[in-house]
């Protein structure tokens, strides 16, 4: 990632090129940080063809912590962890690498590293594996840092060190180091194989990390969809199986619970059926009969063992659409096609047909060339099932006239705009820009039509969604102020508008709530009666208007913080509506405000996402 000043010529040399191509027979995606200006184009161009995104490090001269810290703000969303390894230390055989990768996903280690040697004269050095919940440190080291260390170092015990020969580690700190090591790899790698990792003593044994054929009774699903499952050795969760079914399962072990995939089935569940075998599809393989049932008992189970209540909970309300009704997807752009961002091996599973997304979505990427979309690394696209039309957003480092050509052809395969996104640890955080057309297209939810983006945050089945928020607006009745936090673009609020004299639409995004200025005022324009909906940024926790009959949530996954907990309770509020996706972080937050006093009612699961393990809950809490 980072590159010493003296090394900076060496881009285009032989080791450097091989350390890349072994980078890539593993992972994906590669990002690269380099410096501005003649010896960011020079890498750029040794590089060249071989699938990197590039992310400029501007103030080189700060030290590596600076080069960390770009390639932690430009890092896609949605990955489990990332490998840190450094230019002038090229020891990184596909091989070596592999061993990393795999100890890092079957011990779920929060860091992974290597070390070169034995006792006292091992080397510890690059590459590093961190796992995704520490990245956001890397953000925060101080200038000069060398690399995610104090990170390491905090880590303590949880580290895990995989030992290589010290023959493994060819440094390359000098142009007289760079030939030794060239010499050495001249026959196509190491001179001296590298053999399978020791794992330190008591940690993670070799034995260990083989994987075993268990034969296993599923008693029931949990969340995640997995079956869980007893032995001798305790509870594994397994992948693929439903409750009541006999399978065999290959079980790996790990740091915590057991995780276990299933091969065979042995005697079947009444409720299985032939479903797409799709990482994006977890419940794929159930009846979706058997799928609502599931889903209830999810909230059910949350409700009991999480917020400590017995209460009963609705039948799932069912999505009018069991397939292609996600208005949204975002895949990897790969040489093979595009791929899907979630992956269940070593290499990403291109996609062919995908069920679960709109027609309108697949018709387009039935017609698009891989090739034309480069340098892109991703593509997200938002589909109206209103209009029938669909917009995209590439998803690469660089300027907009970089990506003409890709625009040009997403628009002649059927896109009626083409936005660009450039790569963010957080999702779409970096700022998009128009290349072409419409940045957005009409939906309906529900009463109302919404604009929704590739890039803006909308609910991925507008028809289930708009069955909930009709919903969400009976329980939360009629008053004179309403207020709708984490509000987005107020598809939920604009539905509580007939019934209060006024309606408050929270929220942090600038640009969800331009969208829904614009919308009201397009729908007032046209004869709706939306004029006393007002929209107001500000973060959910610290909002001053305590004065309000009801306050509506849909708070993101993670539920709400204890300080919107406590501003709710301190309200003039005698009614809280409450939607959420996930029902862990739900049922943490009723379990909660029942304590402060308030009194659980109506409960009811909606299914937003037919054949996955994911659900949407509707309640309602009074005082």
């Amino acid at each position: 990632m980072g590159r010493p000043k003296q090394l900076a010529g060496l881009a285009g040399q032989p080791l450097c090129l091989y350390a890349a191509r072994a980078l890539a027979e593993v992972y994906s995606p590669l990002l690269a940080v380099i410096p501005p200006g003649e010896v960011g184009k020079g890498i750029r161009a040794a590089l060249a063809g071989l699938p990197f995104t590039f992310a400029v490090n501007s103030q080189p001269e700060l030290g590596l912590a600076s080069s960390f810290r770009v390639a932690a703000e430009s890092l896609p969303a949605g990955l489990g962890g990332a490998a840190f390894a450094l230019a002038d230390m090229p020891l990184v055989t596909a091989d070596l690498h592999l061993d990393l990768l795999s100890a890092f996903r079957e011990t779920n280690a929060p860091v992974v590293m290597a070390a070169y040697g034995e006792g006292e004269d091992a080397v510890r050095a690059p590459p590093h594996l961190l796992r995704a919940d520490l990245l956001p440190g890397l953000l925060t080291l101080p200038d000069a840092d060398h690399g995610p260390r104090r990170i390491i170092a905090a880590q303590g015990k949880s580290a895990l060190t995989l030992n290589f020969p010290a023959t493994m580690l060819l440094d390359v700190d000098t142009p007289e180091g760079l030939e030794e090591a060239w010499a050495a790899l001249k026959g196509g790698g190491p001179t001296v194989a590298a053999p399978a990792p020791r794992y330190p003593e008591g940690l993670m044994s070799e034995a260990a990390l083989q994987p075993k054929v268990l034969t296993l009774e599923i008693e029931k699903l949990v969340a995640g969809g997995l079956g869980l499952a007893r032995d001798e050795d305790g509870v594994v969760l397994v992948r693929g199986a439903l409750p009541g079914e006999r399978v065999r399962a290959t079980v790996r072990a790990g740091r915590g619970v057991r995780q276990a995939v299933t091969v065979e089935v042995l005697e079947a569940s009444p409720d299985r059926v032939d479903g797409p075998d799709l990482p994006t599809a977890d419940l794929g393989h159930a009846s979706y009969a058997a799928q609502l049932r599931y889903k209830r008992d999810f909230v059910q189970e949350a409700l009991t063992r999480i917020a400590k209540l017995k209460h009963e909970v609705n039948e799932t309300v069912p999505s009018p659409s069991e397939w292609h009704y996600r208005n949204t997807a975002q895949y990897l752009v790969t040489p093979g096609g595009l791929a899907y961002r979630e992956r269940r091996g070593n290499d990403p599973l291109v996609v062919s047909e995908d069920p679960l997304v709109m027609e309108a979505i697949s018709a387009i990427v039935a017609r698009i060339d891989p090739a034309q979309l480069d340098p892109a690394t991703e593509i997200a696209f938002r589909a109206s099932a209103l209009t029938g039309e669909v917009v995209a957003a590439l998803i690469g480092a660089g300027e907009p006239r970089v990506f003409l050509r890709a625009s040009e052809h997403l628009m002649e395969a059927g896109a009626v705009g083409v936005s660009l996104a450039q790569p963010a640890g957080r999702r779409f955080s970096a700022g998009v820009r128009l290349i072409a057309g419409e940045t957005d297209v009409r939906e309906q939810f529900g009463r109302v039509q919404v604009s929704v983006s590739a890039t803006g945050f909308a609910q991925v089945n507008p028809a289930a969604a708009g069955l909930a928020y009709e919903r969400a607006a009976e329980l939360a009745g009629k008053g004179e102020h309403a207020v709708d936090l984490y509000g987005g673009a107020g598809a939920i609020g604009r539905h509580l508008a007939p019934n209060f004299r006024r309606v408050t639409v929270l929220d942090a995004s600038p640009e969800a709530l331009a969208r829904g200025r614009q919308d009201v005022a397009e729908s007032v324009a046209a004869g709706g009666t939306e004029s006393n909906v007002t929209y107001v940024g500000g973060d959910a926790a610290r909002f001053s208007e305590l004065g309000t009959d009801v306050i509506v949530v849909d708070p993101p996954r993670a539920g709400l913080e204890e300080g919107a907990r406590v501003h709710i309770d301190s309200s003039t509020a005698d009614r809280l509506v409450y939607i959420s996706c996930d029902p862990a972080t739900w049922a943490r937050d009723v379990g909660d405000m029942v304590r402060r006093g308030w009194k659980l009612g109506a409960v009811t699961p909606h299914d937003f996402y037919p054949q996955t393990s994911h659900i949407e809950i509707v309640s309602v809490l009074n005082r």
